[in-house]
């Protein structure tokens, strides 16, 4: 009975389990009008509730930024290049998922691409060069939308130019339009489509999959130039390797902050000041993912990638990865944050916010 009416209805049935959370969250912002005329008594206890709550709030993320902000100029103010230098490989944990030496560590970097000006790849990929961590141990992958494949490739090569060579290599690779099963446009099939010939190169070439630490970000993201050499430390240090999800614990946008509105600075600053203190104040269970995140390549490969159906990948990978791992996942931070431009997504409310445990990692996110 109930599955033929939920077949028969099913347009109707998903649009009001779309609406629902629209339902409830307006429900309880106008709840003092429609709620005060049936019970006045219990909303002003509900109204009191809320005072004394959002002040709690105000006084615990106050403490949780002036806290986070001496946690991320402590760790801005570290050489983590040179702290990698000095881990003594015999006392780091997990044996099985450590590579030999500092030497043999190497970053699997996925950047997908869709239609992307010059000069914001030129801005991105500076940034690349600019890392502490040796180039020549970073494995550079642009996954790029047909549309625009022959013109973006032509230009990062232009970018590079000559420092090309100073990867360990730089892959291309044209993600074909129209490939049965997956949805038109959406993120996760561009970077499943990279990283799969990606770690093929690295099979056919007989390289240790073992050695690689898989990272992936959008095209506008800006690192810190010690954002690999901490992601590194932070790798090396854990156990578990495998069970870990790392992702930056500040974000911040202030590439093309005064190139934009002037309510999307207000929201793009008030997210940097909350990752700031949520990286103090909420445990790493219920961090929120962000754009910018890394795992073991061999996780990355278990989880059979992204799906290539949804758009939000780095949420959806996180739970692959949780699944693959039967629950026995971690959430860990970096303090060095990479920078990003704000664009239309934040000032629609839709941009993910994810941190790092213990680490500051950071990049910078442009706006537009």
């Amino acid at each position: 009975m109930i599955p033929r009416l939920v077949h028969k209805h099913e347009k109707k049935i998903y649009r009001l389990f779309e609406m629902l959370p629209g339902l409830f969250v307006w429900g309880f912002i106008l709840s003092p009008l429609w709620l005060g005329a049936f019970a006045p008594t219990l909303i002003i206890f509900y109204i009191t509730f809320l005072t004394v709550f959002w002040a709690f709030m105000a006084i615990k993320h106050s403490i949780g930024g002036i806290i986070g902000y001496k946690r991320y100029k402590k760790e801005l103010g570290m050489d983590w290049m040179q702290e990698c230098k000095n881990l003594n490989f015999d006392e780091l944990p997990e044996k099985a998922t450590l590579p030999k030496n500092l030497a043999d560590v190497r970053h699997f970097v996925l950047i997908p691409t869709y239609n992307e000006p010059k000069k914001l790849l030129e801005e991105t990929l500076s940034a690349i060069l600019n890392q502490t961590f040796p180039t020549k141990q970073i494995l550079l992958i642009f996954t790029m939308e047909q549309r625009s494949s022959e013109r973006l490739e032509k230009e990062i090569r232009e970018i590079l130019s000559d420092k090309i060579g100073s990867f360990e290599n730089v892959l291309f690779f044209v993600h074909p339009e129209g490939i049965p099963g997956e949805a038109k446009g959406v993120a996760g099939a561009n970077r499943t489509w990279g990283a799969q010939n990606a770690v093929e190169y690295l099979r056919k070439n007989n390289l240790n999959i073992r050695n690689y630490i898989f990272t992936t970000f959008d095209s506008d993201s800006i690192l810190n130039e010690q954002f690999l050499a901490r992601l590194t430390h932070l790798y090396l240090t854990c156990d578990k390797r495998d069970n870990k999800f790392y992702s930056t614990a500040l974000h911040l946008f202030n590439n093309n902050i005064w190139e934009v509105p002037t309510l999307m600075r207000i929201e793009a600053n008030s997210v940097t000041l909350a990752s700031l203190s949520d990286w103090v104040v909420t445990e790493s269970a219920y961090k929120e993912t962000f754009s910018c995140y890394s795992a073991s390549l061999q996780t990355l490969i278990d989880a059979d990638y992204w799906n290539t159906q949804l758009s939000a990948d780095d949420t959806v990978f996180y739970w692959r990865a949780f699944i693959v791992r039967n629950g026995d996942m971690e959430y860990r931070e970096r303090s060095l944050e990479p920078r990003e431009r704000i664009d239309n997504k934040l000032g629609l409310g839709n941009l993910p916010i994810e941190p790092i445990e213990n680490n500051t990692l950071s990049i910078c996110d442009r706006k537009e």
